[in-house]
């Protein structure tokens, strides 16, 4: 079976260069030694597609922030995510009946490499592929990944989507690429061809330990707790009823990282960052007026997130709190040795199914 696969004051951007430099230690050299096996793909960029009537009418009708916008301005955009992508982690010795595809959403050459890093110890053991994008116009890259993992023996592939949350448009795209959904997130592309048994895993948010990676963000900016607001801020999804669910994800979370880091308060919030703009606004709205209250209480303001990357939206963040006292933690959770614990857990969890 296979498997398919800083903190810093606001402002400080050469803290916020330093820390995307960052890589869990000892794994750099683990996937330079396979630089050699490592077979790399690229599709044609979303922007580069041709759009007819009927592809723009489904993504307006899909994608809330893409109603008003013209046809160059959603080429424009999609350009802009760059091509989708497949990798083979695996070394050709590595063989077996289990294996893993690894799907993210692509975080740049930084992100990418510290997710790389993060899994690919589980990469000498199972036959692993990571396939990267958005996978908005095609599903090419993600057959190369299982097709990849077919040769190396696999007959079972746990695939692990890499979002912060099942409720996002990005793994209801996935879904449908597998089969699971009746209809993706965004274009309806062409399905995998596979004769494979696939095991989709749960993506991070909740696990509890996502949990104490983002109190571990905290506590590194944490001089007395007791005087302390944490914000836990994520990305948030497109449509309120999955937001409301995320949301809960959060209180849930929030309320953990209070007990255990004993602050004076822990709130969780979504930026839904690709909802429409005037949904984005009412929450940075609401952020910032959590950031002025606690400051006007007298509170230290720390602001981390559930990213899994550290160059995502922390930029944007810092922009929608200009002016408010506040500490940030650029951190994505991927940086943390946590999360290829978690990895690990997930895989070993999904075999027992």
């Amino acid at each position: 079976m296979g498997v398919f696969v800083g903190f810093h004051t606001r402002n400080s951007a050469a803290c916020c260069a330093a820390l995307s430099l960052l890589v869990i230690p000892g794994l750099r050299a683990i996937a330079q030694d396979h630089a050699e096996h490592q077979d790399t793909i690229e599709t044609v960029a979303h922007g580069e597609h041709q759009m007819t009537p009927e592809m723009l009418a489904v993504l307006r009708e899909r994608i809330p922030a893409y109603q008003e916008a013209s046809e160059q301005q959603i080429r424009l955009e999609m350009k802009m995510m760059g091509p989708n992508k497949s990798r083979y982690l695996s070394s050709d010795s590595v063989q077996g009946d289990t294996a893993v595809v690894v799907l993210i959403h692509g975080f740049g050459p930084t992100g990418d490499r510290v997710m790389t890093e993060a899994v690919q110890p589980m990469a000498e053991i199972f036959p692993t592929a990571m396939s990267a994008g958005m996978s908005m116009m095609g599903s090419e890259h993600i057959q190369k990944s299982l097709d990849d993992v077919r040769t190396a023996g696999a007959k079972t592939v746990i695939v692990v989507p890499m979002v912060s949350s099942r409720r996002n448009t990005l793994i209801y795209q996935w879904e449908y690429i597998f089969g699971l959904r009746e209809h993706g997130g965004y274009y309806d592309v062409p399905r995998v061809n596979t004769d494979d048994r696939i095991i989709m895993t749960d993506p991070p948010a909740g696990h509890p330990l996502i949990t104490r990676i983002v109190l571990d963000h905290a506590l590194e900016m944490s001089s007395d707790p007791q005087s302390e607001a944490v914000i836990v801020v994520s990305h948030g999804p497109i449509y309120a009823a999955d937001n409301q669910a995320q949301l809960k994800i959060l209180a849930a979370q929030a309320e953990r990282i209070k007990e255990m880091g004993g602050f004076w308060s822990v709130e969780g919030l979504t930026l839904q960052d690709d909802a429409a703009p005037d949904v984005r606004a009412t929450n940075v709205a609401q952020l910032r007026e959590k950031v002025a209250a606690a400051t006007a209480a007298g509170k230290r303001v720390l602001i981390v997130t559930d990213l899994l990357a550290a160059r995502s939206i922390q930029w944007k963040i810092e922009r929608d709190l200009a002016g408010l006292d506040y500490e940030f933690s650029v951190k994505g959770i991927t940086m943390h040795p946590d999360f290829t614990r978690w990895y690990q857990e997930t895989i070993m969890a999904a075999m027992k199914q």
